[in-house]
């Protein structure tokens, strides 16, 4: 007999500890855009557009960095973790957690060493050459310097989703919110006192990641916790299950990453660097708030997990609920903010930039302003598409929603309105990414569309008299049950 656990007052109860989920996921991929950011506003302020452009170039190859080492390994164990712990298996839990840090680590070093290595031939590639041939240098400085650090994110980046298991939600915020403080400190320390370049602007970015990595470390160090690093009943083959379910994260950001470089070159050809620093300030600022849309898909991933283990109908279609209006809130309200102080965020971007240049940043902030509240239907979709182990078609909609549909609209804008179309196309971009999900939602099984959202299959869940009920109030209740 199938015994289900089942939560008192269900909603409220998830809603409140999806709420605690998801502001420290918040805090957790702030640690991804904080670096950039903070550089892209510092040299916005003190250097020319080429060093702004510079960094633009670099900013989508050093997303699918983070995604080989990192992201794509996170997610996979996150996803094989939660579930492993949801069912009480602690040690296969642990095994996997040993796993992921000893790959990623790996994964990171190599590509650092690479990057350093061949760091002008990579610049180039990123479109660097030809008319834009004055942003090699700036380019492969930058990219050397945050290398350096890549290690510690990456390692900050796995550890950060078992410390969440193991309720050290006070950790992840300190962590973040210190990595801000070394960031910004350490960029205006190369500005006023070194008078340094891009180097040690990517250099200074590089310390933060290494502050932060201290902080969550300290967490497996000093406190009780049921992860440790051990290579007892470490598998290797494991390493296989993590990357199959980690790579629709991966996939979707290296789209990502082949779409960003494809469109700044083609920018490097139709326009200035002036035009490559305007779409890369829109970026700045998208990725900036990044965080409010995927904190909400994280949380929905990681619950996800465990009540597909609990078969727990009633608590997937609550989760479904809480993590859509719970990120439309936060992301509406981020939107909104952004879309009325464009002009403003452009001046903090582009200080030094002349009024046209500022004019066209402020109509790309607003365009990509537009394109966020679509953001949280797109990725808690593609987040349940992982959690919910739909691992083809979700890979086959990473691609659309990362490379296919935005190539497409965007050499379609760029023909029509010109370099303005990198920019323009962002709304319609995901209008249609939505799309592709509702269509495919459609086709799934269940009488009403809404049952159709769960996307699960006929025989999924209990009867009443075979659950059980348990009251919750925290999330090591959850563990526990």
């Amino acid at each position: 007999m199938n015994l289900i656990k089942r939560m008192k007052k269900n909603g409220s109860v998830i809603e409140r500890l999806f709420s605690v989920a998801m502001v420290a996921f918040i805090f957790s991929n702030l640690v991804t855009a904080i670096g950039p950011t903070v550089d892209g506003i510092i040299v916005g302020m003190y250097y020319d557009m080429d060093s702004v452009a510079a960094i633009g170039l670099t900013s989508y190859l050093l997303v699918g960095y983070r995604t080989i080492a990192a992201s794509i390994i996170s997610r996979g164990s996150h996803v094989i973790g939660s579930r492993l712990m949801g069912a009480g298996d602690k040690e296969g839990a642990n095994s996997i957690f040993s796993l992921s840090v000893i790959i990623s680590g790996v994964s990171s070093i190599v590509l650092a060493l690479l990057s350093i290595i061949f760091s002008h031939p990579i610049a180039a590639f990123l479109g660097a050459r030809g008319a834009s041939s004055q942003l090699l240098v700036p380019t492969s400085e930058y990219l050397i310097g945050y290398c350096l650090g890549l290690p510690f994110y990456t390692a900050t980046v796995i550890l950060t989703p078992y410390l969440q298991m193991d309720g050290d939600y006070r950790r992840v915020s300190m962590a973040s919110l210190f990595m801000t403080i070394v960031d910004i400190l350490a960029d205006f320390y190369v500005v006023k006192v070194l008078h340094g370049g891009l180097f040690e602007i990517g250099l200074a970015t590089s310390v933060g990641h290494i502050v932060s990595f201290g902080i969550i470390v300290s967490h497996f160090i000093f406190q009780k916790s049921d992860f440790r690093l051990s290579m007892k009943n470490l598998r290797f083959s494991q390493g296989i299950d993590i990357l199959q379910a980690g790579a629709a994260t991966g996939i979707v950001k290296l789209s990502n990453t082949f779409c960003g470089i494809f469109i700044n070159n083609m920018l490097s050809v139709l326009a200035t660097s002036g035009a490559i620093a305007v779409f890369s300030v829109g970026n700045a600022v998208l990725k900036a708030c990044f965080c409010f849309w995927l904190g909400s898909a994280n949380t929905l991933m990681s619950f996800t997990g465990m009540f597909l283990g609990e078969e727990d109908i009633n608590a997937l279609k609550s989760v479904q609920r809480i993590a859509v209006r719970k990120g439309l809130q936060a992301t509406c309200a981020v939107a909104v903010t952004v879309f009325v102080f464009a002009g403003f965020l452009a001046g903090v971007f582009l200080g030094n930039a002349d009024a046209s240049t500022m004019i066209m940043a402020k109509e790309s902030i607003r365009f990509f302003a537009l394109s966020m509240p679509l953001n949280v239907l797109v990725y808690c979709f593609q987040f349940y598409l992982m959690g919910s182990g739909r691992r083809l078609f979700a890979n086959i909609y990473g691609v659309i929603l990362d490379f296919i549909i935005p190539v497409s609209v965007t050499l379609i804008m760029l023909n029509v309105v010109g370099y303005r179309g990198a920019w323009v196309a962002k709304p319609v971009i995901n209008l249609l990414v939505v799309l592709v999900a509702m269509i495919y939602i459609y086709f799934q099984k269940g009488k009403t569309f809404r049952e159709k959202m769960l996307l699960l299959p006929e025989e999924f869940g209990a009867s009443t008299a075979h659950e059980l009920c348990f009251a919750v109030d925290s999330m090591e209740d959850v563990m526990g049950i």
